[in-house]
């Protein structure tokens, strides 16, 4: 009964992210990562910069947190992509941007960023997986008490979304479906 009770006050120390919308558009498959991934760099943009650190060094450490995310092939996600990478495929995170958006306003342009994180470590995050200016995945979340880009709330965080960014299959494919059952 005592492990119980050390326990207890550790699992209340965690802080879980909170996906808050998640959207997969009827064009995404997973068949796309197969055709952009087998060991292929994928575009990373990540813009604002909720801490007070380097935006190269913070941007790098997204990537590096996104890997490994995907199911299927691996990617590399990257922000300095080499020639072998698909394009017009890319990821988009926005750190900080506007409290609603959507996937087209996220793939088609570069939303508002905000300052740094507030005091309390609030940290909200926009992704969208997309193909040009069309999103195929968009997914929206945040979370608190994060004290920086090493953090490993920050690091769950955008595991989090990279892995809701990447699902095993989009919800409208239905195998052998008739109108108007579908």
């Amino acid at each position: 009964m005592n492990r119980i009770l050390l326990v207890l006050p550790l699992l209340a120390a965690c802080s879980v992210p909170i996906a808050s919308d998640q959207r997969i558009e009827s064009r995404y498959h997973l068949q796309d990562l197969s055709y952009i991934a087998a060991g292929r760099d994928l575009k990373t943009e990540v813009l604002g910069n909720p801490f007070a650190v380097d935006q190269t060094a913070f941007a790098d450490t997204v990537a590096d947190h996104l890997q490994g995310v995907n199911p299927g092939p691996d990617i590399n996600f990257t922000t300095t992509p080499a020639d072998t990478a698909r394009k017009p495929y890319f990821v988009r995170l926005v750190f900080n941007g506007p409290s609603a958006s959507n996937g087209t306003a996220l793939c088609a342009g570069e939303p508002e960023i905000a300052a740094a994180a507030s005091p309390s470590g609030d940290v909200r995050v926009l992704g969208a997986f997309c193909r040009g200016d069309q999103p195929m995945t968009y997914v929206s979340a945040h979370n608190g008490g994060i004290t920086g880009m090493n953090d490993p709330a920050f690091r769950s965080l955008v595991r989090q979304v990279g892995v809701l960014l990447f699902p095993l299959r989009n919800p409208e494919d239905v195998p052998n479906c008739i109108p108007p059952n579908c």
